[in-house]
């Protein structure tokens, strides 16, 4: 059987149509793999973005936390020497009194405790003189720069010149010797 021209121009014609079918199908697909792959990569992309937003915005939490850790820390070694500087201390405590008006008795270290970082050195004091003015003595011994801690104190009035006699055991501070210190 011979084919007419006609018939072999349709078959060719019907041969390139599915081919083109076929191909543009192919490509469709093609397209479509491509499309839900380049979206699946948005949406990777924007699901590390957002986790990148938040890291972010806890490093600058965590930044702001250190930042704050740091100036307590330096606030800790201004406020606790490495040395006891207990004359120092002394000199303080005497300039107080005398611009507080209080009779400084007696100022007695007592022996040293150490503690896990720090050595507390108890200081025992005696002095005199009207109730204010040993409130405001009180006062300024907390907001020393050093850190004083006050454990324990007695007042007792006394009758004949209605002054007040103060016995104080305070503690102030010196760090231990450690690293990155």
């Amino acid at each position: 059987m011979m084919l007419s021209i006609n018939n072999l121009d349709r078959i060719c014609l019907l041969s390139v149509m599915v081919i083109v079918l076929l191909s543009g199908g192919l490509a469709l697909n093609l397209v479509a793999k491509t499309r839900k792959e380049i979206q699946r990569k948005n949406e990777f992309l924007s699901k590390q973005m957002i986790h990148l937003k938040r890291t972010d915005a806890r490093l600058k939490a965590l930044k702001h936390a250190l930042g704050a850790l740091e100036k307590r820390l330096e606030d800790y070694r201004k406020r606790i020497p490495r040395s006891a500087e207990i004359s120092r201390f002394f000199r303080d405590i005497d300039t107080i009194a005398k611009k507080k008006g209080i009779g400084l008795i007696s100022v007695q270290p007592q022996p040293e405790k150490k503690e896990k970082s720090l050595t507390r050195i108890p200081i025992r004091m005696v002095f005199k003189g009207n109730f204010a003015n040993i409130h405001r003595l009180l006062n300024a011994l907390e907001s020393l720069k050093r850190l004083v801690v006050m454990e324990q104190m007695t007042i007792v009035r006394t009758s004949t010149d209605k002054q007040c006699q103060v016995e104080l055991l305070a503690s102030i501070f010196k760090r231990e010797s450690m690293k990155n210190q």
